[in-house]
């Protein structure tokens, strides 16, 4: 077929490939010009995403957890704690632990995020009780959206019981809560740990990861 110019200003009788190569670059694409369905998908593998179309040069960075941290409390601490203000990160203890990307710091147990977005926060505590019978303890995620007044977004509690009921002995019990922190901004958005007990005596059982938070960002707000 003829090429043929009209009048138009469009061009008939181009064959597919029948331009020289180079001679469309950027700017001659429309801005969203490149549509979902005229990315390829012949390549999807079940266990992970594989696209032909999508290098995996091209698509660094997409999905995946960017940024994950863990700290735990360094020794057993008794009475209520609002906030907890002892911590040390796990992956300085001879089991090594997971971090990736950026890291959390606090200030007095006031928690600040490395960067803003969706976060997965998640606490779990032992409460030791020694010579104790039915007691509760609670242990609480609380943030701020604004540096100041503090909410409960989660909350976790278990009761001290011996085997006799007699009150004589040691006993472990475990606690666990998480949430979903949608953090806007660094400065204003944070995050703190709370321990409270019916019995002052009673203590979270600290090293070993035995009182802990993690945090991992699950996406962008």
């Amino acid at each position: 077929m003829a090429i043929v110019i009209n009048g138009s200003g469009s061009i008939t009788g181009l064959s597919v490939g029948g331009l020289p190569d180079g001679c469309v670059d950027t700017d001659m694409l429309a801005t969203d010009a490149v549509t979902n369905a005229k990315v390829a998908n012949d390549a999807i593998n079940t266990n992970e995403l594989v696209n032909s179309a999508v290098t995996a040069a091209k698509s660094s960075g997409i999905g995946g957890i960017t940024d994950f941290d863990e700290w735990y409390v360094g020794g057993n601490t008794t009475g209520n704690q609002e906030p907890y203000t002892s911590w040390t990160r796990s992956n300085t203890t001879s089991s090594v632990h997971g971090i990736k990307g950026g890291t959390m710091s606090h200030s007095s147990g006031i928690w600040t995020f490395p960067s803003t977005g969706y976060w997965f926060v998640s606490f779990t505590a032992w409460t030791f009780n020694q010579n104790r019978k039915n007691r509760y303890s609670q242990y609480r995620i609380k943030t701020t959206s604004d540096n100041s007044s503090y909410s409960e977004q989660a909350a976790g509690g278990c009761r001290n019981e011996d085997d006799n009921g007699d009150g004589n002995g040691a006993t472990y019990v475990s606690a666990h809560c998480h949430t979903i922190f949608d953090v806007q901004d660094t400065s204003t958005h944070k995050v703190r740990f709370d321990g409270i007990h019916e019995d002052t005596s009673s203590a979270a059982m600290g090293g070993r990861n035995f009182t802990h938070f993690t945090v991992m960002k699950l996406g962008d707000t």
